[in-house]
């Protein structure tokens, strides 16, 4: 069995595992590489949990991240200086020239309309060449063909020739007369033709139900007296924590729906200890006020391993909505200190991974935040240890770290897209803009 979860791991699938009879676990317990994905009798149930869970993981992480578009121009056809918008980028690619369109991040979503102009050198029919590349958030890539609609250019175009000017010939005992030359016709000219819209079919995943996204949360926050350093972006890092964690709250749904099912929050604190500042719940002015009030007990310390075993108290089994994930999602701005070390192998991270790891046998989802740097260069007092960080977090696609205010709030904002459907996207009843 080692061997066959080994081959899962290698190819990167997620291995979630039950055994039915709690005296021949041993070896199956080995098999997942967390306890969260570890579950036994007489809570097999739990199973169906672990890959609710997955699910919602694998629908995040199938957000489209870029979008490409390339078009290669043939021979007889030549693209038009300057005539793109957008701007392109432009390469010469075996002495054709190839346009070049990408969006990243944010700018993927919405419909992308490309124009640009090109001047036949011949008669013919062209096929425009190109294709589009789609990236996931899960590093996922597609490329297709681009839907194209070909060209074509039927007779020359060449200027119309003046007509020659009529000669008189005279006659004899007759007056001379020279007609004066005919007026040309001015001929209007001939219009551009304008080019047909290329539509290019693109599948949104926008379908988005909060309610099967409810979760019970413990907001575990360092208050160690640090939090009073400010970010290079020069903002005091409480300040900075405090705006964060009110925008991940505000994300939320603390509005039953018809069958009483709504998200709830708890707000944990720590430094040399570890406290509840605001129990599991679903009052919003007490958590955003709990949170307000988090610095009133700043203090020296980082006990990371109490900000785990607190944490998980939080989310204490019958505290917790039947339907509801539960999830501690930890932040702190340094490396563990005046944790004690693990009686085995005299490091206080072991300590640190051994709390965490006790959360997620309780089924917990983790996700941890460094506040901080991973610069050896960098300042002690705003360092974090990002594979402590890694080894805490349910998988480490959970882990993030950025020591400035602005990265920490889109942090929260990405880690709150698990519980609420997001702000401003299209009403699909109505026109596009």
């Amino acid at each position: 069995m080692p061997e066959a979860a080994r081959k899962f791991h290698n190819a990167k699938v997620t291995l979630m595992v039950g055994c039915t009879k709690s005296d021949h676990c041993d070896e199956t317990k080995k098999m997942p590489k967390s306890g969260a994905y570890y579950t036994e009798a007489p809570r097999l149930g739990q199973l169906e949990d672990m890959v609710e869970g997955e699910l919602v993981r694998a629908g995040k992480d199938s957000e489209l991240e870029v979008f490409e578009i390339t078009q290669l121009m043939p021979e007889g056809l030549e693209y038009v200086a300057d005539s793109a918008q957008p701007a392109p980028q432009i390469e010469d690619i075996d002495g054709q020239v190839q346009l070049h369109w990408k969006w990243e991040g944010d700018g993927v979503t919405g419909a992308h309309t490309v124009t640009y102009r090109v001047k036949p050198l011949a008669e013919g029919v062209w096929d425009l060449t190109g294709q589009l590349t789609f990236l996931d958030a899960a590093d996922l890539s597609r490329t297709l063909p681009a839907p194209s609609q070909p060209v074509t250019v039927a007779g020359v175009c060449e200027p119309e020739e003046t007509p020659p000017t009529p000669t008189s010939t005279p006659v004899p005992a007759t007056p001379t007369f020279t007609p004066e030359p005919p007026t040309p016709t001015p001929v209007p000219p001939t219009p551009t033709p304008r080019p047909a819209p290329v539509y290019i079919p693109i599948t949104l995943k926008e379908h988005c139900d909060p309610d099967e996204r409810l979760g019970d949360i413990a907001l575990v926050i360092d208050m160690s007296s640090s939090m009073q350093r400010l970010t290079p972006d020069g903002v005091m890092k409480k300040d900075a924590v405090v705006g964060a964690a009110r925008a991940f709250v505000d994300s939320l749904d603390f509005t039953p729906n018809q069958l009483g099912q709504h998200d709830q929050v708890a707000i944990v604190g720590f430094n040399e200890t570890a406290w509840i500042q605001s129990a599991l719940g679903n009052d919003y002015e007490q958590v955003t006020t709990a949170i307000a009030r988090l610095d009133e007990r700043m203090g020296h310390g980082t006990r990371l391993d109490l900000a785990f075993q607190v944490g998980a108290e939080a989310l204490a089994a019958d505290l917790r909505m039947p339907d509801n994930t539960p999830v501690i999602i930890l932040l702190t701005d340094g490396v563990p200190n005046l944790v004690p070390p693990d009686p085995d192998t005299g490091r206080a991270e072991d300590t640190v991974i051994a709390a965490a790891e006790a959360a997620k046998e309780q089924g917990i989802t983790v996700y941890t935040v460094g506040f901080g740097s991973t610069d050896a260069a960098a300042d002690p007092a705003d360092r974090v240890n990002r594979e402590l960080l890694e080894q805490c977090a349910s998988d480490p696609s959970k882990a993030y770290i950025d020591p400035s205010a602005e990265g920490l709030l889109t942090i929260y904002r990405e880690i709150a897209k698990v519980f609420a459907c997001p702000v401003g996207r299209h009403n699909w009843s109505l026109p596009w803009p």
